[in-house]
């Protein structure tokens, strides 16, 4: 090896030793106390903040923590092992910045973390207590503004500067201010604040046009986002020293990005072609252009001018940068971007255990499994399947096989689902003799989300069987209730 060869290589070595090493817990949870409507999109939240320092943020992957759905007591042993991971990198003299993001339901100063509680003044001084040279403390829950005011933080404008001298000391970052709710969008697929912050980080609040996002640039494009559509006012605090801004984020080293051209103009909404997330929504002016940060992917692109909608499709593979003009974007009618940007549909299936009962003193109850798949899209659902059942009529043995149909609406409020529909049930009865049958009803259900794509739940249906007309009891009238276990797909 050469003299220069080896200077190089010290040089390289010793770069790499002497950059700062970059640590994230991203801590989310839908559930609070029993009073706290389920969340939506917290959990995925926290799951999008960890994904993007990994990917734009110079974060290692095994340096990057992600709780969700879990107890206050699993976020404090999550902080005290961030707490040794520090202190071992700081034992080997090595530079560590924190991030901390925190999404969940809150009031009256405390954290709602499933059926326990954590006081934003514990995570606070959790954070503070940590021995890195920067931390940075991000939470986005109702009324998180108290985690700020006693210590002198307020609100900012747009155009507060965090300080230009950004290297060592403490950033605290809320959502809301300290008696302000907190906004989940259902058209964003997130937090009013966590979408915008996120999607300055992708590059939209690149205000220098360096490729690189500041602290400042996202905290005040995620502020000036936020305050223009609702009554929400993010705050912050922070106690910084040194010299040179923090850079969070450089869009410019992404192994995939998009160029929006600088004639360009009007309201842009990236959805995820796969999943129908909403990566991005921002507001563009012609004159410059505009580069994002995305995955690779298949994507759509929603614009919005004064003359009308228009969409892009875009497939951006790995190591790309792809750039749209006017002429990569088409006019489609009002229709196509509501089947283009719903939720994708989605398939279930589910085992259940059934009783089946009527008034007559004749019938036995009829127990047995059933089988059904289920599809379904937005609010609407449509089932088929297979009920087997072995119980008594008038003393006699009595078994049924019967094929299943239904169709209804759904109704999701965080990890449970209610469902409301109509079925008909024809089925083959063999006791003394085998004859056909044909019962209507009802159905309710409700199902749990239990893990990952494994659901529990219970189902009702009120039934008559209208065939066959039975001489001595006439239209039987009686009710279905199963457990369910199931999985989507």
């Amino acid at each position: 090896m050469t003299t220069r060869a080896v200077l190089v290589t010290c040089l390289v070595a010793c770069v790499a030793q002497s950059a700062p090493v970059r640590l994230v817990l991203s801590v989310g949870n839908d559930l609070g106390q029993l009073d706290d409507a389920p969340l939506r999109y917290a959990e995925t939240d926290a799951r999008r903040v960890r994904d993007l320092f990994v990917e734009l943020g110079a974060v290692k992957d095994a340096d990057a923590e992600l709780v969700v759905g879990r107890s206050a007591a699993d976020v404090e042993a999550a902080l005290s092992r961030l707490a040794a991971k520090v202190s071992a990198l700081r034992a080997e003299q090595r530079e560590v910045m924190v991030i901390v993001y925190v999404s969940s339901h809150a009031a009256s100063g405390v954290l709602h973390l499933g059926e326990g509680e954590l006081s934003l003044s514990s995570l606070r001084d959790a954070v503070t207590a940590l021995p890195a040279s920067v931390r940075l403390l991000v939470v986005d829950a109702c009324s998180s503004g108290a985690l700020v005011r006693a210590k002198g933080g307020r609100r900012a404008s747009p155009v507060v500067s965090l300080g230009s001298s950004v290297t060592r000391g403490t950033v605290v970052i809320s959502s809301s201010g300290p008696a302000e709710a907190a906004q989940e969008w259902d058209s964003l697929t997130s937090s009013l604040f966590t979408h915008h912050w996120l999607a300055g980080l992708r590059g939209r609040a690149d205000s220098s046009r360096d490729g690189r996002v500041t602290l400042n640039e996202a905290y005040a494009y995620a502020y000036a986002e936020t305050v223009a559509v609702a009554s929400q006012h993010p705050s912050y605090e922070f106690e910084l020293a040194g010299s040179g801004d923090l850079v969070l984020t450089e869009p410019r080293r992404a192994s995939s990005a998009v160029d929006l051209a600088s004639p360009l103009e009007g309201r842009f909404v990236v959805l995820g072609q796969d999943t129908s997330s909403v990566f991005l929504e921002l507001q563009k002016s012609a004159g410059a252009p505009l580069r994002l940060a995305l995955p690779p992917g298949r994507y759509l692109i929603r614009r919005t001018t004064a003359d009308g909608t228009q969409l892009a499709e875009l497939s951006l593979p790995r190591e790309s940068l792809t750039s749209l003009g006017d002429a990569d974007f088409s006019t489609e009618p009002a229709s196509a971007f509501a089947r283009k940007g719903k939720a994708p549909r989605a398939w279930s299936f589910a085992v259940e255990l059934g009783l089946t009962s009527s008034p007559a003193s004749t019938v036995k109850p009829m127990a047995g499994p059933g089988l059904w798949v289920r599809w379904q899209a937005d609010v609407l659902w449509v089932s088929v399947g297979a009920t087997f059942g072995a119980g008594a009529l008038a003393g006699a043995p009595e078994s049924l096989v019967g094929l299943q149909t239904a169709v209804g609406a759904r109704l999701e409020l965080g990890p449970l689902r209610f469902g409301f529909g109509l079925l008909g049930r024809p089925m083959v009865l063999v006791s003394d003799r085998t004859r056909a049958a044909l019962e209507m009803g009802a159905q309710s259900s409700l199902e749990l989300k239990v893990f990952g794509p494994l659901f529990v739940g219970l189902s009702l249906e009120g039934l008559v069987r209208v065939l066959p007309i039975d001489p001595q009891l006439g239209t039987q009238l009686g009710w279905r209730g199963g457990i369910l276990l199931g999985s989507a797909f």
